[in-house]
């Protein structure tokens, strides 16, 4: 098919507009299914729980079609518990407690340290306050004398004694204002000192804090693994989990009850199963659509700089005209009959199963690799366009 510039801007434009319709559609399935998934969930969990410990409780009378794989599985559980007990007794524990042996030290000597920099401090502001206190007692001094000098008669004979007791007060007042400021140097030292050392106290605390937290939970696992009734307790606990997670068909049980809701739990797992694909699927999707509808818009930006450039230069460059491969009308087609299928996402709600065909389906045929080939194509025939037309 051949296009001019303003023809395939058009094109592309409608193209644009139906994602923009379809894209909120699949939205609104992506809602639905994940509410629906998140109720399953929610019954899932409030089921498991309580059928976990009937089947324990029936362990001899569960029926064939659940023993067996119960006890198969049971057997794995009892070594992969061993494996843990081991582990914790001869590696966990050991590394951890090490660990806190290592920051308790950490924070010991980190405390003496910032009490010997504390007295040091504090004997440094001692020696500067006591130096303050003897260059007052000179000022005072000072004072007194160039007092009594000046109300002595025969100023202009006292003259130079004079002199040399305002030279020497002056120096006083000097060596005054360099104590005073080095005092505040050291207070200043101090407080940022004992902030960071304060702060760093405060983090190893947690460490350890967290540290001897995380050894009474393993130490507690640990006593608890080392019962053998408890071991086979919890072997058969998970090893009855595991069979119902992965139950997907109905069993048989001569317990007719036990039966029920077994069956009822396979049912449910499928049902999650169901959605929680449609809900990749559905994901999946509106990916491919926002990369799409970003490559359109960019590709819409170069036709439009090369529509400026025929307008600017018409009296040199001819109307491009582009030949389309069919292969980028039969793409995008897909998105128009996806769009009619999604007319009524909620007629989706309970068919999860056919979402998850229809979306398979259209990702098979508009996947990554054909939205690759798609722009390439485009890219090709606008070049293939201006190089033999514009040369």
């Amino acid at each position: 098919m051949s296009m001019d510039l303003a023809a395939l801007r058009k094109a592309l434009q409608d193209q644009n507009q139906t994602l923009s319709v379809l894209t909120p559609r699949l939205s609104t399935i992506r809602d639905i299914y994940t509410e629906a998934y998140g109720q399953r969930e929610q019954t899932y969990q409030a089921t498991i729980g309580e059928l976990v410990d009937r089947l324990v409780d029936a362990w001899q009378a569960m029926g064939a079609d659940l023993f067996e794989p119960v006890q198969t599985r049971r057997i794995e559980e009892v070594d992969l518990i061993e494996t843990r007990r081991r582990v914790l007794r001869d590696r966990l524990l050991p590394e951890l407690q090490a660990q806190i042996d290592s920051l308790v030290k950490r924070s010991q000597t980190d405390r003496t340290r910032r009490h010997r920099t504390s007295v040091i401090e504090d004997d440094r502001e001692e020696e500067l306050k006591a130096l303050v206190q003897r260059f007052e007692a000179e000022l005072d001094q000072l004072n007194a004398e160039i007092q009594a000098q000046a109300r002595r008669l025969g100023v202009i004979r006292h003259f130079g004694k004079l002199r040399r007791l305002t030279g020497r007060r002056s120096e006083v007042l000097k060596e005054l204002a360099r104590l005073q400021a080095e005092i505040r140097d050291v207070r200043s030292d101090w407080r940022t000192s004992e902030m960071q050392m304060g702060a760093q106290e405060n983090t190893q605390q947690q460490e350890v804090q967290a540290a001897l937290q995380k050894r009474s939970r393993w130490q507690a696992e640990l006593d608890y693994l080392d019962d053998a009734a408890q071991r086979e307790q919890l072997a058969r606990q998970r090893a009855v989990r595991y069979v119902l997670d992965e139950l997907r068909e109905p069993v048989t049980s001569p317990l007719p009850d036990l039966e029920s809701s077994v069956n009822d739990l396979a049912a449910l797992n499928v049902a999650r199963d169901q959605y929680q694909e449609a809900l990749k699927k559905v994901s999946h999707l509106l990916g491919l659509l926002q990369g799409i509808g970003q490559g359109v818009t960019k590709f819409i930006e170069s036709l439009e700089k090369l529509m400026q450039q025929q307008k600017q230069y018409s009296a040199y460059l001819k109307p491009l005209r582009i030949s389309v491969p069919a292969s980028i009308g039969r793409f995008f087609q897909q998105f128009t009959t996806l769009y009619q299928a999604v007319q009524n996402p909620a007629a989706f709600r309970d068919r999860p199963v056919i979402f998850s065909k229809l979306a398979a389906e259209f990702i098979a045929s508009a996947g990554d690799d054909a939205i690759k080939a798609t722009f390439e194509s485009l890219g090709a025939a606008l070049n293939q366009a201006t190089t033999q037309q514009w040369g």
